[in-house]
């Protein structure tokens, strides 16, 4: 594959305040992203860009602020290719849009269209201070008016262009042990998710997926793959391969945790960055690769990838 365009993708990286092994590694990450490594004409960063809940307010403005200077400085990449959507994790809507310029992005490269949107309902704005990092009340996701009109928009603008949309919560759950029993359940519903059926279920996935489902697959665009974080915490415990579906055409990718790998029991072990996720197109074949690159070896998985066409 001639590859003439990259997408560079960070997702779930939970940047924390002061200097920490974690850090260090989204640092080493984003580097890996660079220009010297892979040379991403866009980076992507899919939601929990920083561990909100651990700090204060004025910690956490911070600790924004220092995040996106480390994946540009590291990345060698230019402000305007640096997109941030917010996750249950960074959910502080006021001062996100001061740090990366807004909640929800679209941009065309060489003939290709990539749409970040958020998924976090704004009654979470502004709620930084959980009482449970693990709250699923506050875990839940929605596309709420103001994303799905920004999505509609710009796919209506540029129906024929080939396009990636990336959002933190995912449409299907796709990454989890129990991903196809939920997928079956959701099929077999009337398009609506009681709150009864189970937290695994509510917080993988956006609350109103259906919705976002009818522009994304019945709304005449030429969506190639949707590509989310969040749902991929343990996925390497229960999935040897990026977890991924096809419906109506568009591919569903959950990434595994922005590749952190995690040693033991949830939350309980620091995590390294090992893999490190992008999607590499040629736009003349009209195909594309999602692909986890080894921040160690340099050297892609290739064994392990997305395969995309839409020619």
């Amino acid at each position: 594959m001639a590859v003439d365009l990259k997408l560079g993708i960070l997702t779930d990286t939970h940047y924390e305040y002061g200097a920490t092994a974690r850090n260090a590694t989204v640092a080493l990450a984003a580097k890996e992203l660079g220009y010297t490594q892979v040379g991403c004409d866009l980076i992507w960063c899919l939601g929990d860009g920083i561990q909100e809940q651990l700090h204060t307010r004025a910690q956490n403005n911070e600790v924004r602020w220092e995040f996106s200077r480390k994946v540009l400085e590291n990345a060698s990449i230019a402000p305007d290719r640096f997109h941030a959507v917010q996750g249950n994790h960074d959910s502080e809507d006021e001062h996100h849009r001061k740090v990366f310029g807004g909640c929800n992005f679209a941009t065309i490269i060489s003939g290709v269209q990539f749409i970040a949107i958020d998924s976090t309902p704004k009654r979470l704005a502004n709620y930084y201070d959980y009482t449970n990092s693990l709250n699923h009340e506050a875990r839940h996701g929605m596309v709420e008016r103001e994303a799905l009109d920004f999505l509609d928009s710009h796919l209506a603008a540029n129906p024929t262009v080939p396009t990636f949309v990336g959002m933190h919560h995912g449409i299907y759950p796709n990454a989890w042990g129990e991903g196809e029993a939920w997928v079956r359940y959701y099929e077999n519903t009337s398009r609506s998710y009681p709150f009864s059926v189970g937290v695994g279920l509510l917080y993988s996935i956006v609350m109103n997926a259906p919705e976002v489902r009818e522009i994304l697959e019945y709304g005449s665009y030429n969506v190639v793959a949707v590509i989310n974080g969040h749902d991929g915490h343990s996925a390497y415990t229960y999935v040897p391969q990026i977890p991924s579906n096809v419906h109506n055409g568009v591919t569903y990718i959950t990434l595994r945790h922005g590749s952190w790998i995690q040693a033991s029991a949830y939350w309980s072990e620091d995590m390294t960055y090992t893999w490190v996720p992008h999607l590499d197109i040629d736009t003349a074949a009209k195909t594309g690769e999602v692909l986890e690159r080894n921040r160690t070896t340099h050297a892609d998985d290739t064994t392990n990838k997305i395969s995309l066409d839409w020619s």
